[in-house]
């Protein structure tokens, strides 16, 4: 039983299946895990472990329960030239998936596939080791997040259509024609001249002036000038009154 508030095991990663080494030696490796406040930690890390030129190494954690061997994939490790790799995998110590809690796990596995077979170059045994390749079956995901996802993405979209409320068209209004007025101006009628033209006293006026402008050119003298308008006497004349002499 381990502890959720803290928890740490040791195990030693060993060879299981030959051919996978860079020399004499075979690999080797460590695994850590570790609980800290409820939350899981697997750390692995190899050495002396020949590359892969097609494949790829797959860290599995070994599950064990009523006679069956489950593997929950940890992820990928990565080993370069030199044969050394690292990795870390984070777990909910309580929901390993499929029912398992840490408590079903008995080891931990770097294996490859080989064909139709699985090859395990490298496993750690929580205690006595166990054969498990024979039973082992890859744990199926719980895509749960995923599937909720889908079924989000599935769901029929549907569009709300706004109801448009069609108000009764009302008919254009005639326009109004706008009537030109315009305005005939009528001419002008033409005031008649009353200063001389139109009446008798206009026309004397108009005589009694060229009288004295002949008189004042020297033509005519005033005497004649009185003669010829018929008054008694020159201021008479001028100022426009008639004295007619009675013959």
């Amino acid at each position: 039983m381990y502890q959720r508030r803290y928890d740490k095991v040791y195990l030693m990663l060993r060879q299981e299946t030959a051919g996978y080494g860079m020399g004499s030696r075979g690999p080797w490796g460590s695994c850590i895990l570790e609980i800290k406040n409820g939350q899981g930690k697997l750390t692995v890390a190899v050495e002396g472990l020949r590359p892969l030129i097609h494949g790829q190494y797959q860290v599995y954690g070994l599950l064990a329960k009523d006679g069956e061997c489950k593997g929950i994939s940890c992820g990928e490790l990565t080993v370069n030239k030199q044969g050394h790799g690292e990795m870390a995998w984070d777990f909910d110590p309580d929901a390993l998936g499929g029912g398992y809690t840490v408590e079903d796990l008995f080891g931990v596995t770097v294996a490859t596939e080989t064909g139709n077979s699985l090859s395990a170059p490298l496993t750690a045994y929580v205690g006595e080791k166990r054969q498990w390749r024979a039973l082992f079956s890859p744990l199926e995901e719980e895509p749960v997040l995923q599937a909720a996802e889908t079924a989000v993405l599935e769901r029929p979209v549907v569009e709300e259509k706004a109801q448009v409320i069609e108000l009764p068209q009302r008919e254009p209004e005639p326009k109004e024609e706008k009537t030109e007025i315009i305005q005939q101006t009528a001419p002008a009628k033409e005031q008649p001249d009353f200063s001389y033209h139109g009446n008798f006293r206009g026309l004397l006026k108009k005589f009694r002036q060229e009288m004295a402008e002949l008189e004042e050119m020297g033509i005519l003298t005033a005497e004649e000038s009185a003669r010829i308008l018929g008054k008694k006497s020159v201021e008479a004349a001028k100022n426009g009154k008639d004295c007619r002499e009675v013959p």
